[in-house]
């Protein structure tokens, strides 16, 4: 359970990160934006492993914390001055679909059941609630609505409600202007606190300080550029492929990799 003592530290290094990204506006270039995923793909891959393959190396796991607040971060602000198109939700509907058999073939041995959907569905389900919000009609509502119903019970396995407002405050961060970003940042810090509460405090602050880490490196380390890298549009075929990979690594006990992980 967070303590004041945690929540005003996360509260200090959100705003110290901030007022160091203010000096030079605090935006994420989309080569940065590329980067951040880049790590955190590497940082989600290490969990994945860590988790199906149940190593004696926590430190895969404290790494993987990072991971979803930087892909919401990097969603968010995708998305900052844009409308959420159907199209594009389409196709993030179809890739959660197809990554899902992977998914529960990756973890049915670490106690993941069928029906605990995978983290593209989070991104899926909170990306259409706000367009339907974004274009409120009663109906739009109802199915924004319906659509947390159905998801939240089946969600236990990507984050639940944590998840949702990360996701949520990584979109509405982008709405404000650098003077009054630092305070929804600092907030935003705090859903990603509670994204890992439930883990203990070193998960919970893993996942915090390794999120500041690499803004911050990041935004100090690489340029500012308009320039895109070929591989940031392949993450969600990627996600599928590196599921069903860890799937059928899990699948087979005697092969020798397997045997080194545990």
């Amino acid at each position: 359970m967070l303590i004041a003592a945690d929540i005003i530290v996360i509260l200090l290094a959100g705003f110290l990160y901030v007022g160091h990204a203010r000096a030079s506006s605090f935006n994420i270039s989309p080569l940065q934006r590329d980067v951040i995923r880049i790590v955190a793909f590497v940082a989600m891959l290490g969990d994945h492993i860590g988790t199906a393959f149940q190593p004696d190396m926590l430190w895969l796991n404290m790494a993987g914390r990072c991971a979803f607040p930087l892909f919401a971060m990097v969603s968010g602000c995708n998305l900052a001055g844009k409308s959420v198109q159907q199209c594009a939700l389409n196709r993030l509907w179809l890739m959660a679909l197809l990554a899902q058999p992977g998914f529960w073939l990756a973890f049915s041995e670490a106690g993941l059941q069928w029906w605990q959907l995978n983290i593209l569905f989070t991104f899926a389900v909170t990306m259409q609630a706000l367009r339907f919000m974004l274009n409120m009609t009663i109906l739009n509502g109802i199915a924004a609505f319906m659509a947390l119903v159905v998801y939240l019970p089946l969600s236990s396995a990507s984050y639940g409600v944590s998840g949702l407002l990360v996701l949520a405050g990584s979109r509405f961060l982008w709405l404000f202007s650098d003077r009054f970003r630092p305070t929804p940042f600092a907030i935003w810090l705090l859903f990603v606190a509670l994204l890992n509460a439930r883990h203990g405090d070193v998960m919970m602050f893993s996942g915090v300080l390794l999120t500041l880490t690499v803004l911050f490196c990041v935004h100090g380390l690489v340029p500012s550029s308009d320039r895109r890298l070929q591989i940031g549009r392949w993450f969600a075929p990627a996600y599928i492929v590196h599921l069903l990979g860890i799937g059928s690594l899990a699948a087979l006990p005697d092969l020798y990799l397997q045997s080194v992980f545990r």
